[in-house]
């Protein structure tokens, strides 16, 4: 409470009072110490070292794992946030690597350390504390140590000659698995730096800018950058985007080579909701493709390649008599799928010709609907799907102006079951249903694809076709706007920009945005969420694509 309610002024004071009394204090009070000053670096920015300093005494004492790790994480949060301040906060973080105590939490700030490296223009006074590590800690800190220096150095090519001296020092460590990583890491910097040396040296009138070009960042053909820069997906999305690739029969037929880049963009698969409480459950657990419902339809399936499928909109209460919820798969040439899945809770009952009629429009509507598959039958606790297919005779690009609302009603036919024979009794009779209405919205236009570097990536995009908005909303807090906003973009949120704060949710928050438009146009977007009075939200958002009409589509949206 004394920290919050300091003043810019007060705050070295208070934090001295507190910091006599830090060791007798609960792990549980300790933790809220540090989000409290966490939250003060958001308020008073000016006072960012003051509280840096505090928060490296604190790590520099012996205490608990959990108030620790706040410590560290409180920085790396720092850091995403607020780039400029990486580097004294990345050597503060290098320097207390031995006070973290734990293997889990050295391990774990190893890779925070090595991953933020690429924001700081030099990371050579890093090094030594993070080779300290390899002297002194276990054979799994060791081996994280190894990755670290790798990854620095991949971001850092004026210090790549020192690394490689230390990385040969560490090929005669008597674990496996540090000495595989040492001499991976050595062939991959060997090669990077002959190759750097070959690019000078092309040019004899280069040769007295070496120093200068070693300061770079490096190119973004360079080797170790490449090998290792993350994966903008998993090996699961990898699998499904071949297998979707592989259904489009003109570019099978094509001699084009198979890139990342020509892979089409497909969204993460939910997990299907099976009983977790025990290991064998846990194990056949598995993902669903919302999309395979519908290939398994020749009907369909003759539609073409879905560019991305939507969660599952829930349209009525789960307690119902019918649960009915929908997930709608959009299409690359102008047309949507409406899958809904109809699950009958109504016992001695069953269901016949079940679908859903469309029976009002609100607001803006593009779509017209061509076609629809019922579901035969529908008995009692079984789930079953029925679809409509719209189709726009324009672009969604151009023509989509807001969200299109659908007025929805479930039609079906009911008749009475024996429950010893399981056989009808008497007549079906035709009954109606009404649902929530349905919205579709410019997210479901939008995957979310995820990169690896998005700072390289927006200084990659440049400037030519950007576009700024602001917008005023009206939400009670900052935490409402985030999920509304992110969820009405459609986008991955990158750089773990996703992580909410107590700080963050009281003054402002960054948001970093990537994307991919139906059409395959690659979106980028940074967004500055804050709030200057009580139910208020302002929202400053700036999009970039290889396209301006692209950008001022989605910034329209």
């Amino acid at each position: 409470t004394l920290l919050r309610s300091s003043t810019e002024d007060s705050i070295y004071s208070v934090l001295e009072r507190i910091s006599k009394n830090v060791d007798e204090m609960e792990s549980e009070d300790r933790v809220s110490i540090v989000k409290s000053i966490i939250s003060l670096d958001i308020k008073y920015p000016s006072r960012h070292q003051t509280l840096l300093v505090f928060l490296e005494r604190f790590l520099m004492r012996r205490a608990p794992y959990d108030f620790k790790k706040a410590i560290v994480m409180g920085i790396v949060q720092w850091i995403n946030d607020r780039p400029e301040t990486g580097e004294n906060s990345l050597l503060v973080l290098s320097k207390s690597l031995d006070a973290c105590e734990h293997a889990v939490l050295i391990t774990e700030t190893l890779h925070a350390i090595a991953e933020l490296s690429r924001l700081i223009n030099d990371a050579s006074p890093l090094i030594p504390h993070v080779y300290n590590c390899f002297l002194l800690g276990d054979r799994c800190v060791r081996a994280a140590t190894v990755s670290s220096l790798a990854k620095i150095a991949s971001h850092q090519p004026h210090i790549r000659t020192s690394v490689v001296i230390l990385l040969k020092n560490c090929l005669r460590d008597d674990d496996d698995e540090t000495r595989d990583r040492a001499a991976t890491a050595l062939k991959i910097l060997t090669v990077a730096i002959a190759e750097e040396e070959e690019n000078i040296c092309s040019d004899v009138s280069q040769a007295d800018e070496v120093d200068q070009f070693q300061k770079k960042k490096p190119s973004e053909d360079d080797i170790a950058l490449q090998i290792h820069s993350p994966l903008s997906f998993s090996f699961n999305k990898l699998e499904r985007s071949i297998q979707a690739y592989m259904l489009d029969h003109e570019v099978m037929n094509s001699e084009d080579l198979l890139t990342f880049e020509s892979l089409p963009p497909v969204d993460d698969v939910v997990e299907d909701e099976q009983s977790t409480d025990n290991i064998a459950a846990l194990i056949r657990k598995r993902k669903v493709d919302p999309t395979d419902s519908v290939y398994a339809i020749p009907e369909l399936a003759a539609l073409g390649k879905i560019f991305r499928s939507s969660p599952s909109v829930h349209l009525t209460e789960s307690e119902t008599e019918y649960v009915v919820e929908c997930v709608k798969h959009i299409y690359s040439d102008n047309k949507v799928v409406l899958e809904f899945k109809v699950k009958n809770t109504v016992e001695n009952q069953r269901l016949s010709m079940v679908g859903v009629a469309i029976t009002g429009y609100n607001g803006e509507n593009i779509y017209d609907a061509i076609g629809e598959l019922k579901a035969p039958r529908i008995s009692y606790s079984c789930t079953e799907s029925c679809f409509i297919v719209l189709e726009s005779e324009e672009s969604v690009i151009s023509a989509f102006a807001g969200p299109s609302a659908f007025s929805l009603e479930l039609q079906f036919m009911t008749c009475a079951i024996d429950e010893e024979t399981n056989e009808e009794i008497g007549e079906s009779l035709e009954e109606e249903y009404c649902l929530e209405d349905l919205e579709i919205i410019s997210g479901d236009f939008m995957v979310k694809n995820p990169v690896g570097d998005f700072k390289s990536s927006w200084n990659k995009m440049g400037k030519a076709n950007e576009v700024y908005k602001k917008i005023g909303l009206q939400f009670g807090s900052l935490q409402e706007a985030f999920f509304s906003i992110t969820n009405f973009l459609g986008m991955h949120v990158c750089d773990g920009t996703d992580h909410l704060n107590e700080g963050n949710l009281t003054l402002q928050k960054m948001l970093h945005l990537s994307g991919t438009l139906i059409g395959g146009h690659s979106i980028l977007a940074r967004a500055l969420i804050f709030s200057p009075q009580n139910n208020i939200c302002v929202l400053k958002l700036l999009v970039r694509s290889e396209s301006k009409d692209i950008s001022q589509t989605v910034i329209d949206w």
